[in-house]
């Protein structure tokens, strides 16, 4: 149960942000600034759409399982491994440390070398 509510959290955080960004990218385009901002704003996407349309489908999924019904299920098996692997992929990508404390292990952004 805590898998799936910590996935369906992070897809909410990460469409909050896009939102924030479009905002952000249409009052800047209202002002008429340079439009490099839309290339950097469009090209930050890596995902291709059919992975985008195949996290959402998953996501409304596990929001409209209220019981928990799907967790023994091979399809959650299947979205939980897609999830974790992007999650693996992001922090190797995005320049993180992964730091072990008492409590566990925590993955903090670290500065460029130079």
């Amino acid at each position: 149960m805590k898998l799936r509510q910590a996935m369906i959290e992070d897809y909410d955080k990460r469409e909050a942000f896009l939102a924030r960004l479009n905002e952000r990218k249409l009052k800047e385009q209202q002002d008429k600034l340079s439009t490099t901002i839309d290339d950097e704003i469009n090209g930050d996407s890596e995902e291709s759409t059919e992975d985008k349309k195949r996290e959402r489908q998953d996501i409304q999924m596990l929001k409209a399982d209220k019981f928990g019904l799907m967790i023994g299920s091979p399809e959650f098996t299947n979205m939980a491994e897609r999830w974790l692997a992007s999650k693996w992929r992001n922090l190797a990508t995005n320049r993180t440390t992964v730091q072990r404390h008492r409590t566990g292990v925590v993955a903090a952004i670290c500065k460029r070398s130079p």
